[in-house]
């Protein structure tokens, strides 16, 4: 499917697309103004990218929220990427809570996001375990996640400062091997775990350095 135009969503409750199983090309063009808040989980403009699809050339700005008790993934472009998925060259100003990220929430291992940036707030509603990241959040644990190559985030990220708040600039998955040429904001993340610290990798970098690149 290919986008021909921007979309302007202002004054609607978007339900997210529930699964993208083949190709989305965006084109260059822009959502504006997404909004979810839901109980309902995985949220963001696609729930569930399944084996097989991607995103490329997209970009979305707005709020997406999941209230959901467990489970709650949420993302700007999707909030579950599975396996052998890729999200690539898109953008989101989108503000996510949750098991969050501002592209993609729950990420599995073996799904791709490259050449993409984020510059919305990322925090959790959680009271302790929180899986949150500037670009994604991480799989069942912060030991698995997206390959991230050419990413970088400008936004905040807000954990629970639980002992099992899971934060990073880009991800928080803490395997650097899925992080290439990545960057964030430095000083931008906060409410990591007393024991475990920020997770994530990534490069921090100061806003001129930022520029720079």
């Amino acid at each position: 499917a290919k986008l021909t135009a921007d979309i302007e969503l202002a004054g609607f409750d978007w339900t997210p697309l529930k699964y993208l199983y083949a190709a989305f090309d965006g084109q260059g063009h822009v959502i504006h103004n997404l909004y979810i808040n839901s109980s309902s989980y995985p949220v963001g403009l696609f729930g569930y990218v399944k084996t097989g699809a991607s995103v490329t050339q997209l970009g979305v700005t707005g709020d997406v929220t999941c209230t959901a008790k467990s489970n709650a993934q949420a993302g700007g472009i999707a909030g579950y990427m599975e396996s052998d998925t890729s999200i690539t060259e898109c953008f989101s100003t989108v503000t996510s809570k949750k098991h969050a990220g501002g592209i993609a929430g729950y990420v599995a291992n073996d799904a791709v996001i490259s050449d993409c940036y984020a510059t919305g707030n990322i925090a959790t509603l959680s009271a302790n375990e929180c899986y949150l990241g500037g670009i994604c959040a991480s799989g069942y644990s912060n030991t698995v996640g997206a390959t991230l190559t050419n990413c970088y985030f400008t936004g905040t990220v807000t954990g629970s400062g639980g002992t099992a708040s899971y934060v990073g600039g880009v991800s928080c998955n803490k395997t650097e091997a899925s992080y290439t040429n990545c960057y964030y904001l430095a000083g931008t993340v906060s409410g990591e775990s007393s024991k475990y610290g920020v997770t994530g990798k990534g490069t921090a970098k100061t806003a001129d350095e930022l520029k720079a690149l």
